[in-house]
């Protein structure tokens, strides 16, 4: 099995080499169903020309600027340590659907090699965010839009530059109707 899930198809790898950012559900069956819950799993995949590893981890690591790097999704973003190969930061995100803005507090440990696994330790939602009434709610109370975030990137140098993948699996609660999908 390859390293790379651009290499598991011809096609994907010819449209990342022509420049394509790649974005699927990594299965026909997602979201899955799980008590109470819902998990969502994405990849996305991109080539970043005549680049080298360090330039990617001088991105990846540089948690402080997640919020020049990630606008407008990421607010605000700190790293706060790390040990060796693990870092830990947090990242204030903006959730806006539909009819409700909120925003996700979270804190994170991330370990980066070849490959990087990132997981959430712990998400709390800001009901109301950006209004005078905005307050942080309990740990799992809320929308529940998203519970937990895990994340998995794949770097790969070839000749031609740095291959980058990012798979995305998020626990959310069981939205019944139309907002499942």
């Amino acid at each position: 099995m390859p390293f790379l899930w651009v290499d598991e198809s011809t096609d994907r790898s010819r449209r990342v080499r022509a420049g394509e950012v790649l974005v699927s559900a990594v299965s026909d069956h997602s979201p899955i169903r799980a008590p109470k819950g819902l998990i969502r799993d994405w990849i996305g995949a991109t080539l970043i020309p005549n680049a080298g590893l360090e330039d990617i981890f001088g991105v990846v690591h540089d948690y402080n600027r997640y919020r020049e790097f990630y606008k407008p999704l990421v607010i605000d973003s700190k790293a706060l340590g790390a040990d060796g190969p693990d870092y830990q930061f947090s990242l204030l995100m903006l959730n806006k659907l539909l009819f409700a803005k909120t925003a996700l507090a979270s804190e994170w440990n991330a370990a980066t090699f070849s490959s990087s696994i990132a997981y959430s330790t712990r998400v709390e939602e800001i009901g109301d965010y950006g209004s005078p009434g905005a307050r942080k709610l309990p740990l799992n109370e809320g929308s529940g839009y998203i519970r937990r975030l895990y994340s998995f990137s794949r770097f790969e140098q070839r000749d031609e530059g740095v291959y980058v993948e990012l798979e995305v699996i998020a626990l959310s609660r069981d939205i019944r109707g139309g907002f499942a999908g």
